[in-house]
């Protein structure tokens, strides 16, 4: 868990970054790569002191799960699906991606579900080519589709907004919000963005 903290800031565990560098190269060392699992990962919604905003925990989902493909986690296990119960300050009633079952609005989506189905569609069948920071906040991690023959950068800023200018032909790139929607990007925020394009 990296929670409370979000997932590129160092905790008293260090950051996700490093502790999957770590692993990585401990398995190197001894033999050789196998699979990892994160087998729990989460932040909660909600009014609890440490809680995040819905939009603030779909972030978070899209930049963990970057992370694990860039650093080629083989499974991540998002704590958890559905919220556990309808307390908006009850911590562990506001980790889930859907809202509870006895909800005001029962087994409705939260903003995270949509972010990782966006996530799921967008990046599906592409391949990892490396990490890029531009600035000392900023991260870029480029992914390539030999199917598609196109480029993928998913894009954000660790802390405050920040403007970017593209090089190269911006008429043959996209961009896209975190839920799936075509976007003009100006400025990259906490919450990452998706540009699809040829030879970046």
């Amino acid at each position: 868990y990296n929670y409370p903290n979000d997932p590129d800031i160092f905790s008293w565990q260090g950051s996700i970054e490093q502790n999957l560098l770590k692993n990585n190269n401990l398995m190197r060392r001894y033999g050789g790569e196998k699979p990892i699992w994160l087998t729990e990962y989460g932040w909660p919604s909600g009014s609890y002191s440490h809680a995040v905003s819905e939009e603030l925990q779909a972030a978070y989902l899209v930049r963990m799960f970057t992370m694990g493909a860039a650093y080629g986690i083989d499974k991540i296990f998002w704590y958890d699906f559905q919220n556990d119960g309808t307390d908006i300050s009850n911590k562990e009633h506001n980790f889930g991606i859907i809202k509870n079952k006895d909800d005001e609005n029962p087994n409705v989506v939260k903003p995270a579900y949509e972010a990782l189905t966006s996530f799921s569609s967008i990046l599906s069948g592409w391949v990892y080519i490396k990490e890029y920071r531009p600035a000392k906040d900023l991260r870029a991690y480029h992914f390539y589709s030999e199917r598609e023959k196109k480029d993928v950068a998913i894009m954000y800023s660790v802390k405050a907004d920040a403007d970017i200018n593209l090089l190269g032909n911006t008429s043959l790139m996209s961009a896209y919000d975190m839920y799936g929607n075509e976007i003009v990007p100006g400025c990259l925020s906490k919450e990452p963005i998706y540009l699809v394009g040829e030879n970046f």
